[in-house]
């Protein structure tokens, strides 16, 4: 039968590991979508500035290869921060289907 999904998984984690590939060019090399392997976590971070100003910063990661898929500032903490995060993300990856975890 054909190659587990699993054991793909397996073989890119350990080129890029081992041979510093980007996961994204191993999985174009190998014709294998990438939204196979997305996993997006997001939370707010809080910054103080001057006297008692706030800024949040709200950041999503790939779990795949740890970088930022997208992120934004804003005054306010809220849920229009996190889901305008949200819609930059899938616009900016418009063939990923991640699963996406947030407190």
């Amino acid at each position: 039968s054909g190659v587990r999904l699993e054991d793909k998984f397996i073989a890119i984690k350990e080129l890029h590991e081992e041979a510093k590939y980007s996961i994204s060019d191993i999985c174009k090399s190998m014709n294998i979508v990438r939204s196979s392997y997305y996993k997006w976590l997001t939370d707010v971070t809080e910054f103080k500035y001057g006297i008692d100003k706030k800024a949040y910063l709200s950041a999503i990661l790939d779990l795949g290869d740890n970088h930022i898929v997208a992120w934004v500032l804003g005054h306010n903490n809220n849920n229009e921060l996190v889901f305008r995060n949200f819609d930059m993300a899938v616009e900016a990856n418009p063939e990923a289907h991640p699963i996406f975890h947030s407190d």
